[in-house]
């Protein structure tokens, strides 16, 4: 919900009577004007007949010379850019009425079209360059006290902060928005800065809340004459619905909240086609394809991602075929001002020559000697100079080829990128997809061969024992292994959601030593725990637990049969350490600095030749790390381990 300036919800009245002035087919700038306020009024209904009144107004205003009328529709003509996706005419339009503004000193408007260049930066995700344009527009609001444009500005840095995961910053913008759009009874402008916080409770994670806070926009929205908004905001409510149903779990709920996505996405796809949107069609066209993948609709879902691809492309197109066009102009202009360059050489040349030839006439009396002598040397220059010239042109004709191999090498490089991070990613979601679907059937593999081996020991069966001891070690630790690779895949595919709060460690840590204790048991080897209940960390929970499941778990793992594995925690300033140790055959120097690396897959077998899956540690760090903290390891061969957690401490409530 992106604001632009000279927001209009005119009447039909009012349209009809603007109408009437154009069909008189005057030349004169009441003509203009209203050619320039239709453009306004269609401008978030018909993006269309918005350009077409917008052109018709520009070309008038150029043939009588109005530089205001001008300057006003390519403002308008660059806003209908902008809605349409076409940002290098916009830019090009913004430009041209911000030279006019300046000339006739109006820095209302010069106010207005620096909001609207940083709105494309925006879009373009140079967010440095739109909060330089935004500071622009804001200083002169202030100094005018024009409070609308105030709040115009204050929405739009909400959304670049919302963009960088500055929340706090971004909410601080939106509610003043909101506050200022209040006071002057700005109903557009209110309605996009509480769309903007609704779609933070989004970015929270806060689903239920910030569809209902969409769903109160759509009642506001009849106010405004923008179906923009309702696009925009039916999209949104979809999304919202689609998040809250992949984390239901109750069969029904979850699908009759996907059918709630189905039909606003269709509503959303609705209004963006009425308005030609490219930008709001990919958006309703994304959220339709993941809301019926999840109703298992694969033939549906193709159908949106074939559309969404389809309308992809064709942005990406346009903006490739017009960032060509920028560079061959720019080669143009500069080819232009180089024939130039040597015109006015040559033409230097001449006058020097002529200037000679006057002074070899004026002596020419001297005698004929001199006047071959200096035949000669005009010869010679003549000659240096056509030798220099082609020597010029061939060093031009070698830069510009140098160029053209070098713009050709860049295209190819950002093209192998661009696939290298498509092949990364499918990697990446493989092997969440192997982990997810073969965690189950092994728990129901460790769970039946936990089964048959107790049964085989009530039963005295040593043959049966033996190989129900053997699928279930085997077993458990592949399970171990797919338990690992998940959490790593999560993490660097940032799927994992930090969500970090005060937390108890001796919660924590009962919960991860729950699932050594059968192991330590079996191998007799003693785990004892000493925390106190009052030291808390500001950690995300589920992550340090599973960091110190591994933790424990590899000290059991490396602890022979009558030895201890020890976990205690305690407070040291503001920070929580935590220490596990154990009395285990410890770790050589040599392969400390392996422990932690993806890279090396580095792993040794237990006491009881127990193997391990080498990323457990990776996974552990990459929590601690998550959580602000650091992990490192201290170790004697023959002698054991002590691994040492550095957490964040409590925070204070508010």
């Amino acid at each position: 919900m992106f604001l632009n300036n000279n927001l209009y919800a005119q009447s039909d009245t009012k349209k009809d009577s603007l109408l009437n002035i154009t069909k008189l087919g005057k030349e004169d700038i009441k003509t203009i004007n209203a050619l320039n306020k239709l453009a306004g009024i269609y401008l978030y209904n018909n993006t269309d007949s918005a350009l077409f009144f917008a052109e018709t107004a520009k070309k008038l205003s150029e043939k009588i010379s109005y530089e205001e009328g001008t300057a006003e529709s390519c403002n308008y003509l660059g806003r209908a850019d902008i809605i349409l996706g076409h940002y290098k005419e916009s830019y090009n339009n913004f430009y041209k009425a911000l030279r006019i503004y300046e000339k006739l000193k109006d820095t209302m408007n010069i106010a207005k079209i620096y909001s609207n260049i940083g709105t494309i930066h925006y879009y373009q995700k140079n967010f440095k360059k739109a909060r330089k344009f935004f500071d622009l527009a804001i200083q002169i609001y202030i100094s005018e006290d024009y409070k609308e444009g105030i709040a115009n500005v204050y929405n739009n840095l909400g959304l670049i902060y919302s963009d960088r995961d500055v929340l706090d910053t971004a909410e601080y913008y939106f509610l003043n928005t909101v506050k200022i759009a209040e006071e002057t009874g700005n109903t557009k402008i209110e309605i996009s800065a509480l769309g903007n916080i609704a779609r933070l409770y989004m970015i929270k994670g806060e689903y239920e809340k910030a569809a209902e806070a969409f769903l109160r926009i759509t009642e506001k929205a009849e106010d405004v004459n923008d179906k923009s908004v309702f696009s925009v905001t039916y999209t949104n409510i979809a999304m919202a619905y689609l998040n809250m149903a992949e984390i239901e779990k109750n069969k029904k709920i979850r699908l009759s909240l996907l059918h709630k996505a189905v039909k606003y996405g269709n509503m959303a796809l609705k209004e963006a086609q009425g308005l030609k949107s490219h930008s709001l069609r990919s958006y309703a066209f994304y959220v339709l394809a993941g809301t019926y993948k999840k109703l298992e609709n694969y033939k549906k879902a193709l159908e949106y991602y074939e559309k969404l691809t389809a309308v992809n492309d064709s942005i990406f197109n346009r903006e490739k075929t017009e960032a060509i066009a920028s560079v061959e102009a720019k080669y143009q202009n500069e080819k232009k001002q180089l024939q130039i360059d040597n015109l006015e050489k040559e033409k230097a040349a001449d006058y020097e020559i002529i200037k000679r030839q006057k002074v070899i006439i004026a002596v020419s009396a001297a005698g004929f000697i001199l006047v071959t002598t200096l035949s000669v040397f005009l010869f010679m220059l003549y000659r240096s100079k056509n030798k220099a010239l082609k020597l010029l042109d061939e060093k031009n004709k070698n830069i510009t080829e140098q160029r053209e191999k070098i713009s050709a090498q860049r295209d190819k490089i950002s093209e192998i990128a661009f696939e290298l991070k498509k092949v990364n990613r499918t990697k990446n979601k493989l092997f969440t997809i192997i982990a997810h679907d073969l965690k189950n059937p092994f728990q129901g593999i460790i769970g039946f061969s936990e089964m048959i081996k107790n049964k085989a020991k009530q039963e005295d069966l040593p043959e049966i024992l033996k190989y129900a001891e053997f699928i279930y070690d085997a077993s458990n630790q592949t399970y171990r292994l797919l338990d690992n690779l998940l959490d790593f895949t999560r993490s660097q595919t940032g799927l994992v959601k930090f969500s970090p709060k005060n937390v108890s460690i001796k919660s924590i840590a009962e919960e991860g030593i729950i699932i050594s204790k059968n192991n330590a048991e079996a191998k007799g080897v003693n785990i004892i725990e000493e925390i106190d209940d009052n030291v808390t960390a500001y950690v995300d929970k589920s992550m340090i637990i599973t960091v110190i499941r591994n933790l424990v778990s590899n000290a059991v793992k490396f602890t022979p049969k009558g030895g201890t594995v020890k976990i205690k925690a305690f407070g040291k300033n503001n920070d929580v350490i935590i220490e596990i140790s154990d009395t285990g055959v410890g770790i050589k120097d040599v392969d400390i600095p392996k422990l932690f690396r993806a890279d090396l897959n580095f792993s040794t077998f237990g006491t009881q030749n127990e193997k391990g899956t080498g990323l457990g540690l990776v996974v552990c760090k990459d929590f601690i790390l998550k959580n602000n903290g650091s992990i490192s390891v201290k170790s004697k061969v023959g002698k054991g381990s002590i691994f040492t957690v550095i957490l964040p401490a409590k925070k204070d409530e508010k």
